[in-house]
């Protein structure tokens, strides 16, 4: 994981300061790695836009399914 001071922009492109934003959040993290636990790299990490396009994406594709494969 990079390290980033906290009073930089956040790494996610909030415009925030690291430690308004995510800072706590991976804090949490090392201490999972620490223990062990495979932790993906930040770019894992969906902004709430993104996640909505994803959204948008199944139900395309649920359309599409109904409409040509599952007549």
């Amino acid at each position: 994981m990079e390290t980033i001071g906290r009073n930089d922009a956040c790494w996610c492109g909030s415009g925030k300061k690291y430690k308004k934003c995510h800072c706590q959040f991976d804090e949490k993290l090392k201490e999972l790695q620490q223990e062990g636990h495979i932790i993906p790299s930040h770019d894992m990490i969906k902004t709430p836009e993104q996640i909505e396009k994803i959204k948008e994406s199944g139900k395309i594709m649920r359309d599409f399914l109904r409409a040509f494969v599952l007549q």
